[in-house]
């Protein structure tokens, strides 16, 4: 695992992206944050995380859109699905689009670290 990965936490309620930031700020990550889709995108380009936590409902270009997009042009990033739209009835399908893994959302801060520590030690060993 990178001694600091980066991670780029996309949703478009800024509280989500607030909490998700603290909480992995706290365990030594380095955050970066974007409001949808599209954004996330020109982000990963110029950024190049090793992660990215993406909500699945969102405007403009959802999380599905993304996840497909991003397993495409980077087939090795980490890329993790979070939701609680329809009581997370979308994560299985995020998971066929190229997720490595989900979280339902309400999740906890431990739960949140150890798929993060998951992904990124799946992604490292296949890279």
């Amino acid at each position: 695992m990178p001694e600091r990965a980066r991670v780029l936490v996309v949703d478009d309620e800024p509280q989500i992206r607030s909490v998700v930031r603290v909480i992995l700020e706290t365990a030594h990550y380095e955050i970066d944050e974007v409001d949808d889709g599209a954004h996330a995108m020109a982000r990963v380009e110029q950024w190049h995380p090793h992660l990215v936590i993406t909500d699945l409902v969102m405007p403009d270009q959802e999380g599905m859109g993304l996840i497909r997009k991003l397993r495409q042009a980077y087939p090795t990033l980490g890329i993790i699905a979070m939701s609680g739209a329809r009581g997370g009835t979308y994560l299985p399908v995020a998971k066929t689009m190229g997720a490595n893994a989900t979280l339902a959302k309400p999740f906890d801060p431990a739960t949140l670290l150890a798929q993060v520590r998951h992904v990124l030690q799946a992604t490292e060993t296949a890279a």
